[in-house]
């Protein structure tokens, strides 16, 4: 499993005389989590970013330095900064017009959010402070890696999520921070006493924010859970309008994203019968359309036995596959695909299954223009499989967790400018044969209606103290990131797709 807090030992070999190199040297400390990509208008990669430790200075302060690279890697600029030593780097984001990073530190309790455009220009900082029962609950959260505050609106702004904790009771706060000259605002959970509510982002756009809202009541024996979708102005923060999913029809929504139409679409599982993602397994899946009143469009729901088994051309779920959708791409025809992944429980050497989920096949599913499902094509890249967690035991609450931490294959989709062809990749790390010593890059390409794969593997040796991560490139590249903690180096460098 690629987890962003686990050492990946891997070294590349190959490089092609098409690719670009580069090497930032003495670098005191270094994740990898630390670095991003810029994405422009048409999807594609438009350069790179890095966040690490140069120097140790008095006074416990730390120099850190900001080094921006185009698409080629060439430095566009380089920045200086000066923090805290208890400073923590807990995300970066991008959007389009400017980076931001959330800094916290629990020494002196507060969130720093630093921003910088795409020149290394900094702008000011921005200081929220946190109680000191929000500072115990987060020292609980970071072990986790799990923290993850920020959400990018692309060449809009920032919305900063920060989690309230009160006698038991834990509500979300959402700041929204503009870059476009906007207003800022706050979007508050009502705390109520023995309730959990929690937030998920699931869309940010130029129009609106949509918020995926969990509830739980905590006084009955077991918990009571609830569901609801909540639609922001992006502008203002005011509630357009909530969507409720009862008992007898509970959804488990993510994805969401607005069609030319101005229609919202929402995706995901569903459930029936007071079934809910914490308690049974999902019956299929639902596509619903909704206008910016609330009022329900269209609802479609294909069951996994009566439609999804039935094209696939299988009797069942084989030992309960689950199915988790990753992005959703809307082509030059007005049609569109759906990037997933199937995932089980997890079984061990005696074929006993535990509290961990493996995925395995990367799926494509094709939709017409008005989300009737078409077609489902099924590409092999390998397993990867999650930790153990004994506090969990639903395989829908893993996958969750697994997608937060890195955990699937999954990468990212690219579109060129017409789009008549998009790539998405999953990067399988550590389940080809231990002999092999490769990672695969398995690339699934849409071109012009027509769907085909294409894969290389890349050499991986082990060796201690070294930490990688494969980002996406300009189109047809991936880059190639690699930390030597013991040279203070990090090294770099584009590698060609077989995608043509």
């Amino acid at each position: 499993m690629k987890n962003n807090y686990i050492l990946i030992l891997l070294s590349f070999f190959s490089v092609t005389l098409l690719a670009q190199e580069k090497a930032l040297n003495e670098i005191t400390s270094f994740k990898i989590k630390n670095s991003g990509f810029f994405i422009d208008k048409n999807n594609d990669v438009d350069g790179y970013y890095f966040y690490y430790e140069v120097d140790k200075l008095k006074k416990g302060k730390r120099e850190y330095a900001i080094n921006m690279l185009d698409n080629n890697l060439n430095e566009i600029a380089s920045k200086s900064y000066i923090g805290d030593k208890k400073d923590m780097l807990i995300e970066s984001k991008f959007n389009n017009q400017s980076l931001m990073f959330a800094i916290l530190n629990l020494d002196k309790k507060y969130y720093k959010l630093v921003t910088f455009n795409k020149q290394g220009e900094q702008g000011k900082d921005i200081i929220i402070p946190i109680s000191k029962m929000d500072a115990r609950l987060l020292e609980f959260t970071l072990k986790s890696d799990l923290f993850k505050p920020l959400f990018s609106v692309d060449n809009k702004g920032f919305i900063f999520q920060q989690t309230v904790l009160k006698n038991r009771t834990t509500a979300s706060k959402l700041k929204y921070i503009p870059t476009d000259g906007g207003k800022s605002w706050v979007y508050n959970q009502v705390l109520e006493k023995n309730i959990a509510k929690g937030i998920k982002i699931i869309e940010a756009n130029e129009k609106v924010i949509v918020l995926y809202e969990v509830v739980s009541q905590m006084s009955k024996k077991e918990a009571d859970f609830s569901a609801k979708v909540i639609v922001l102005d992006v502008n203002t923060g005011e509630t357009l309008f909530e969507k409720e999913y009862d008992a007898n029809n509970y959804r488990l929504v993510s994805n969401a994203f607005l069609t030319e139409d101005k229609t919202l679409v929402l995706l995901g599982e569903y459930y029936e019968d007071n079934g809910t993602f914490f308690k049974n397994s999902s019956l299929g899946l639902f596509s619903e359309v909704l206008d910016f009143n609330g009022e329900v469009i269209s609802d479609k729901k294909i069951g996994w036995d009566s439609g999804i088994n039935e094209m696939l051309g299988v009797k069942k779920k084989g030992n309960d596959e689950y199915i988790y959708f990753h992005d959703i791409i809307r082509t030059q025809k007005g049609t569109y695909y759906a990037m997933a992944e199937k995932y089980h429980k997890t079984r061990n050497n005696k074929g006993e299954v535990v509290n961990s989920i493996t995925s395995t096949d990367a799926m494509v599913f094709a939709f017409d223009g008005v989300f009737e499902l078409k077609d489902i094509k099924v590409f092999e890249k390998g397993e990867s499989t999650s930790t153990e967690m004994s506090i969990l035991d639903k395989p829908q609450m893993y996958a969750r967790l697994f997608k937060a931490l890195g955990g699937f294959d999954y990468e990212f989709t690219q579109i060129d400018e017409n789009r008549d062809r998009f790539y998405a990749t999953y990067i399988n790390y550590n389940t080809l044969k231990k002999e092999d010593k490769k990672i695969l890059l398995k690339t699934i390409i849409y071109n012009e209606g027509e769907l085909s794969e294409d894969e290389i593997r890349i050499n991986n040796t082990e060796e201690k103290g070294v930490s990688s991560r494969v980002l996406p490139g300009k189109l047809g590249y991936v880059m190639l990131l690699e930390y030597n903690k013991d040279e203070k180096a990090l090294n770099m460098h584009l590698e060609k797709l077989n995608i043509e």
